[in-house]
């Protein structure tokens, strides 16, 4: 999923979704240290996600010289818009490269499931949100073993989320296709008004 530049018209980039319960997604962080020391998850929009369990909450964070006009009334995210919190549906992941490291990223990625709710604008690679919560953290490959796992897994446990150690990004979609996570291919396709969003 792509955000749009804020100089672009208007348009509903998605159309809002209601489902019943949480919707699942697949996302990746960077990995930051707040000013505490504390390590934290920040998102492609410049925040922190919150620990303890707790809701992150969707702001709407236009840039630019107008940064006050350009930001909309609506909660977050608004369909003409492109903030909210990003995820991909879990078979979205694979082939794409959405999981490798994106070009402002300066640090140390962390990969996870989200479970979002409230508003969502639904697109053909994913979803934006206006609640959500990482519901597990992922260590793919070498697991706790590694000063990198060892750091997820106390990620993982200052989030109230769960570590999930998996061999790569395919194993990520099947254990989600096992537990049904996330929206499947034919129920996006029929929300989006039949298009299966291939290019």
């Amino acid at each position: 999923m792509r955000g749009r530049h804020p100089n672009q018209a208007a348009e509903p980039a998605g159309p809002p979704v209601l489902v019943a319960g949480r919707l699942i997604g697949v996302r990746r962080w960077e990995l930051v240290v707040d000013d505490a020391g504390a390590l934290r998850l920040r998102g492609s929009w410049g925040g922190v996600w919150q620990i303890d369990g707790k809701t992150t909450w969707a702001q709407c964070r236009r840039r630019g010289a107008d940064a006050t006009a350009r930001q909309h009334r609506d909660s977050a995210p608004a369909g003409s818009c492109c903030c909210g919190l990003y995820a991909l549906h879990p078979w979205k992941v694979v082939g794409d490269h959405h999981l490798a490291p994106g070009p402002g990223d300066s640090g140390l990625a962390v990969h996870g499931v989200i479970e979002a709710w409230g508003e969502v604008q639904l697109h053909h690679e994913g979803f934006r949100a206006q609640y959500a919560r990482p519901r597990y953290l992922v260590v793919f490959g070498s697991g706790e073993s590694t000063d990198y796992g060892r750091l997820v897994a106390q990620l993982a446990d200052s989030h109230h989320a769960e570590l999930l150690e998996v061999a790569d990004p395919e194993a990520l979609v099947a254990y989600c296709r096992r537990r049904e996570l996330g929206l499947g291919r034919s129920t996006v396709r029929s929300l989006l008004g039949g298009e299966d969003g291939r290019r």
